[in-house]
């Protein structure tokens, strides 16, 4: 079922007024992470790799090369010719046990609108994208295989909500799905119900906030010999249709409430339904954790490009880049901390 939720937070109006103060927020947000640039030699597998998850983010003629790399590298070559379907079976069960698949003063005046409606279908246009993010399925989950677009969606709304647990149970905060509970667009309140204290290098450090996540309907096979299967695993059988077509997006700040302190949810008659809220945390401490968090697994990415400093976020690890203008994008990681405080720069795995 696709349902549509739409977020209001700050626009550049209030950005310029009251929105703009230095508050908590703003002075998160200002306080950029550091840019490590990676040792090319040495990591070059993992920069290919990320690359070429994200190039739709890439120009064109950088996206061309990065695709030619992938499928020609000796590695893509040998799998395409080997794949068993002992290998596919293994990771399968490996991901089912875990072990693979693992910026105004008042809300009323906000209006940026996140939709399910506007997200990307088309999987390439004639030029770059100022952002992507996507998720893939195995053939097989919870013992069950995945035959039709129809079971990986429902598949991809149980793995959701597996992402959502891991970072309730990493916070120890209480949550609850709000809105769009089983559907392509599901809406969680998160609450710091036990007063656990959020790492004191978080500047900004809400005591609720709100996690939208939406997915286009329909997923799609994936080809056997599509590179996702050398990237990420052979037993890769389904993907997100459309270059924006898994997305997580987070939100605090004077969360408007109902009487009885349920988040309100307003209804429109076209079927959407909107929530009021301040602030879109995402380049914030606490929202680089989240999307750390939530992409803690290969089989998400995001890379985003549209405001601010670019971030590209996958299987635990954050980047970062200064042009689209190169076929190795990724080469400088984000050093962030991850939800308890830890910084989260290590070696790729």
């Amino acid at each position: 079922m696709k349902k549509n939720t739409i977020i209001l937070t700050c626009t550049l109006a209030t950005l310029l007024s009251g929105c703009a103060a230095k508050t908590d927020f703003r002075k998160d947000v200002r306080d950029r992470p550091e840019a490590v640039k990676m040792d090319e030699k040495e990591h070059l597998e993992e920069i290919n790799r990320v690359s070429y998850l994200v190039k739709p983010l890439m120009e064109e003629d950088n996206r061309a090369e990065i695709i030619k790399e992938i499928t020609g590298s000796e590695v893509y070559i040998k799998q395409m010719n080997t794949g068993t379907e002992g290998a596919i079976s293994s990771a399968a069960v490996n991901i089912h046990q875990g072990t693979t698949f693992s910026g105004s003063t008042s809300a009323s005046q906000v209006q940026l609108a996140v939709t399910a409606v506007s997200l990307l279908l088309g999987e390439y246009n004639d030029g770059s994208n100022e952002i992507t993010a996507k998720a893939w399925l195995p053939s097989v989950y919870d013992g069950k295989t995945i035959e039709t677009p129809e079971d990986a969606e429902q598949v991809a709304i149980k793995f959701t909500e597996a992402r959502i647990q891991e970072i309730a149970k990493k916070l120890d905060w209480s949550y609850s799905c709000i809105d769009g509970c089983g559907t392509s667009s599901i809406l969680y309140h998160f609450e710091n119900t036990k007063n656990i204290t959020l790492p004191e290098s978080f500047i900004y450090r809400p005591d609720e906030f709100i996690i939208l996540v939406q997915f286009v309907p329909g997923f799609k096979k994936v080809k056997e010999h599509d590179p996702v299967k050398v990237l990420i695993g052979p037993e890769v059988a389904w993907g997100s249709r459309g270059i924006t077509s898994y997305h997580a997006s987070f939100y605090a700040g004077n969360i408007e409430k109902n009487e009885d302190g349920s988040v309100a949810i307003y209804k429109f008659e076209n079927g959407r339904d909107f929530v009021n809220v301040k602030h879109n945390i995402a380049k914030t401490k606490l929202g680089y954790a989240l999307y750390q968090t939530f992409h803690s697994t290969p089989y998400t990415v995001l890379g985003d490009a549209r405001s601010g400093q670019s971030s590209v976020f996958y299987n635990n690890k954050a980047y970062t880049f200064y042009s689209n203008s190169r076929t190795q994008l990724t080469r400088y990681e984000l050093d962030i901390e991850d939800l308890h405080g830890n910084k989260i720069l290590q070696p790729f795995k």
